[in-house]
C-alpha cells in the first residue's frame, strides 16, 4: 500500500502569546514562528506574532 502524505497550513497573526495560543490549540508551531518583538535576522524587531 503507498503512504500518503498532507498538511494543513494554519496562520494566527497579531499581538498575542506564542505558547499561549500552542496550549490553547493544543497545535506545534512550524519552525518560522515568532512573537512580538523577536529580533529579526536584520537586527530590526517583528511588529507582530506570526
Amino acid at each position: 500500500m503507498e503512504k500518503n502524505s498532507c498538511y494543513t497550513y494554519f496562520n494566527i497573526r497579531g499581538d498575542f502569546e506564542l505558547n499561549e495560543i500552542t496550549k490553547l490549540l493544543d497545535i506545534k508551531p512550524y519552525k518560522s514562528s515568532f512573537n512580538k518583538g523577536d529580533l529579526r535576522r536584520n537586527g530590526q524587531r517583528f511588529e507582530f506574532s506570526s
